[in-house]
């Protein structure tokens, strides 16, 4: 979509038109971006503030899955912290652990 159309959809004005009339309101538009990695995620509402994070399921080099996700179990409640750790496989017990560290959006290892 060109530049101009976004502007219209949107419905946003340009201050260089529109500043100098006195009572111009702007749209509301809230919204987040985060990345990490090779993704990028953008989430917008016109009326809620909204917040996204994004972040890749990366494997610790310098440690074993167990050894890693150590380091985060004070942040998880006890009931959590058992699912993630009784899930299975090191593969699954780091997917688990991002999934509920980044409830939001989980990139497969």
């Amino acid at each position: 979509m060109h530049f101009q159309n976004y502007n219209h959809v949107l419905q946003i004005v340009h201050c260089s038109q529109e500043c100098s009339k006195v009572g111009v309101e702007f749209p509301n538009f809230n919204f987040n971006v985060s990345h990490h990695g090779d993704h990028v995620a953008i989430a917008s509402e016109p009326l809620c503030l909204v917040g996204v994070d994004v972040v890749c399921c990366i494997k610790p080099e310098k440690e074993s899955v167990p050894e890693f996700i150590e380091n985060f179990s004070s942040y998880f409640s006890s009931l959590e912290w058992d699912n993630i750790i009784n899930t299975g496989t090191s593969d699954e017990i780091l997917v688990d652990f991002y999934r509920y560290a980044y409830a939001y959006l989980l990139v497969d290892i």
